[in-house]
């Protein structure tokens, strides 16, 4: 649960680093969600990725130099299964450059 290490290590192309570090904590859990999303989850629907707060376990599918798949199972569950882009980064070794494909299992 290091919302630091995520927010660092996806790349942000102008993005605000501040306020991805912030969605982290919230999906985390680290820090109380603004009550505005909250409520519009609850009209709208649910957040799966609420449930990322209870992870039951991590597995590295397949990995190369340049792209990672991986599967997080939840304790509900569910299973995030995604594949993401690495670019290099002089600082971390590789960051998140983008995701070839997410899905809810």
């Amino acid at each position: 649960k290091d919302a630091k290490f995520l927010a660092a290590t996806a790349k942000q192309d102008g993005g605000n680093k501040k306020e991805v570090y912030k969605q982290w904590s919230e999906i985390l859990g680290l820090i109380p969600r603004d009550p505005m999303k909250v409520a519009e989850q609850l009209f709208f629907g649910g957040n799966d990725f609420d449930i990322l707060r209870d992870v039951e376990s991590y597995e590295i599918v397949d990995a190369t130099d340049t792209e990672v798949e991986y599967k997080i199972k939840t304790k509900s569950g569910k299973v995030l299964h995604e594949r993401d882009f690495l670019d290099a980064d002089p600082k971390w070794g590789y960051v998140v450059a983008g995701v070839d494909f997410q899905k809810w299992e």
